[in-house]
């Protein structure tokens, strides 16, 4: 191959060159025209769209994903080991947002539900152990043991407040509640069958002892009471 022929080829590369060189630059300002009148003249634009988000470490582990789901908008927050800590999000009665511990379980949950608003709390291994929640009546809290099961229930009802305690096993052995008249009290054994109430009435106050198949055995006052 002589000279001549090397140094027309050469020339020709020399000019694809720049024609692909000034291509590039002219594709390069377009999209920075766009970006610069998107962004406005203080230089921010007022709106980007994409159908997800991520928020990544100099390792490109992904800390933050903004996505959406079937019921709306998700945001993700995960720690250094790649474990989703928080999470928020639309749901199917309005918003949610779930906070778990370092290992990625779920230990507490702010919602709303259909009568309002709820916050509950939970252990490592999943249990519920309290409860704050709207309810029709008005508000109630709850108190569980390690496995979930409910031993102390407060909440309001159409007369006012009750409080109610349980046993381990769920089943209630003593609550005091407001009634039409005032305010009473009920003991009940581990069957869940009343064994004492004591009540207010137009009169005053009524004790009333009942047997283990719940029928009535004594009651104070009443016209037979010795104290009368």
């Amino acid at each position: 191959m002589n000279f001549d022929v090397l140094e027309q080829r050469i020339a020709r590369l020399e000019r694809k060159e720049q024609t692909w060189r000034r291509a590039f630059f002219g594709l390069l300002a377009s999209v920075a025209a766009v970006v610069l009148i998107a962004a406005g003249p203080g230089g921010v634009p007022d709106l980007i769209q994409a159908k997800s988000f991520q928020v990544v470490d100099n390792d490109g582990k992904v800390l933050v994903n903004l996505a959406s789901n079937p019921m709306g908008g998700m945001t993700m927050v995960m720690n250094q080991e790649g474990q989703p800590v928080v999470l928020a999000g639309a749901s199917g009665l309005g918003g949610v947002m779930g906070i778990s511990n370092k290992v990625g379980n779920p230990v507490a949950l702010l919602e709303a539900t259909g009568s309002g608003g709820a916050v509950t709390t939970k252990s490592n291994g999943g249990a519920n152990l309290t409860q704050i929640g709207a309810r029709p009546e008005g508000g109630a809290v709850v108190v569980n043991n390690a496995e979930g099961t409910n031993t102390i229930v407060l909440r309001s009802q159409g007369n006012g407040g009750q409080v109610d305690l349980n046993s381990n096993r769920g089943r209630p052995l003593y609550s005091v509640l407001a009634t039409p008249a005032g305010g009473g009290m009920v003991l009940l054994d581990t069957a869940g069958t009343a064994r004492m109430t004591v009540v207010t009435g137009e009169l005053g106050g009524v004790a009333t002892l009942y047997n283990t198949t719940g029928e009535m055995i004594w009651q104070a006052p009443n016209p037979g009471f010795m104290g009368k």
